[in-house]
């Protein structure tokens, strides 16, 4: 671990050189992506791209996790302006469809649309899931031999409309409707004169507050407010986004328990150089139950967020709790000065809670950091193809995927 701090540190400073920062002619390299260098084409600039309004591309695709092992599938990707490019920001859409080593199968669409001269905001997540993770039960402080090795169905539908308000002041509400069936992995409580005398920390928390262990529903509405000045949001290079959502879960569709939560969401972007080839990147959100019991599956968890990349340096599920508070830093980089390549630096960290023990948020914080490549895959939407290695308390792994972490 020390020597993994080392080789962060030196990559700080060796990547924030100001000879490597300060080059004359870096205005004048034109931007190069993955496509320019395996098709034979005339390498055009990132304007007269840009002018085609339109980027996409479905392709075949290989992702590695420690929660999925080796993911092979399809990837689409849809980057477009949906107005006046001038005055609109970059919408972009992302379908796939996977198998995993591990005998999971995943599909899902997410969707960031903005309307022209960014009136609205129109985000979607939709997903089914046929999976297996295992849960460690909840807090902090969990402990890797309480593993339960859990297998489910996953049925997800977000959608929620934001209004501009004013300049980059988004306001909105929205529908979240997330079915788990088919639950199996677990072992079933076993009572001795109404008391449970032998289960796992699934199991007793299902039995405790009611709920069927083999499935169960999460249906409400939220209400949404936030800022979004990200000058692009799938790889911002400035800007702010911040987000803060209620969301109100009960049986009126179809739910299996009343309870409601707040969500809190941070993200900024500092350019440490004019040409952006060197940024610091930061992320914050927190999921707090405010009252109610929330199904197991529901309550917040790393790598659970909407793209899952939170926690690099854990396995998925690895740490969940009633509520929970995330923190990440991350320095980025161009290698060359074309941006085919460029490298980051991260910093990690989670603390959740249990109300059932009174593990509270912050009795215990787990932290992680890495180092990561860069490849960019399509230069006018800034996607690129994300190589990591993490690296936590006892743990470790190698993260494969499409798209920064935030």
């Amino acid at each position: 671990m020390r020597a993994f701090f080392c080789c962060l540190l030196f990559t700080f400073l060796f990547f924030s050189s100001p000879g490597y920062s300060q080059s004359k002619d870096s205005s004048k390299v034109v931007q190069k992506d993955l496509w320019d260098i395996v098709s034979p084409k005339k390498v055009e600039s990132i304007e007269e791209e840009q002018a085609h309004k339109i980027q996409k591309g479905l392709l075949p695709y290989a992702s590695i996790n420690p929660a999925t092992g080796v993911e092979f599938g399809v990837f689409g990707n849809l980057a477009a302006y949906f107005g006046d490019h001038s005055t609109t920001r970059m919408s972009n859409m992302t379908m796939g469809a996977a198998y995993t080593t591990k005998k999971q199968v995943t599909t899902n669409l997410r969707t960031m649309i903005f309307t022209n001269n960014d009136n609205w905001i129109l985000v979607g997540d939709t997903r089914f899931y046929k999976y297996s993770q295992s849960t460690y039960g909840l807090g902090s402080k969990s402990q890797v031999n309480a593993q339960v090795p859990m297998t489910f169905n996953m049925i997800r539908f977000y959608e929620t409309a934001l209004r501009k308000i004013y300049k980059n002041l988004y306001a909105g509400g929205g529908v979240s409707y997330q079915r788990h069936y088919s639950i199996g992995g677990y072992t079933p409580v076993e009572v001795n004169e109404g008391t449970p005398v032998s289960s796992d920390a699934y199991s007793l928390y299902c039995y405790n507050h009611g709920f069927n262990p083999n499935e169960y529903t999460s249906a409400g509405v939220n209400l949404s407010a936030g800022i979004d000045s990200r000058d692009n949001i799938i790889n911002a290079y400035k800007g702010i986004y911040t987000r803060v959502s209620y969301f109100i879960y009960g049986n009126f569709l179809g739910g299996s328990s009343k309870w409601q939560n707040l969500f809190t969401e941070f993200k900024t972007y500092l350019p440490l150089a004019k040409k952006h080839n060197q940024r610091l990147a930061f992320w914050y959100y927190g999921s707090y139950l405010v009252n109610g019991r929330a199904p197991y599956m529901e309550l917040p968890s790393i790598g659970w967020d909407t793209y899952g990349n939170s926690g690099r340096g854990y396995v998925q599920g690895r740490f969940r709790g009633s509520s929970m508070v995330y923190a990440e830093t991350e320095y980025r980089v161009d290698i060359s000065k074309n941006g085919l390549l460029g490298a980051v630096a991260f910093l990690n960290c989670s603390t959740t809670s249990n109300e059932d023990t009174g593990d509270h948020l912050f009795n215990a914080v787990n932290p992680a950091g890495g180092l990561g490549l860069r490849i960019k895959l399509n230069k006018v939407s800034r996607t690129n193809i994300t190589i990591d290695y993490g690296i936590g308390k006892n743990t470790n792994g190698f993260y494969l995927n499409v798209g920064e972490a935030f």
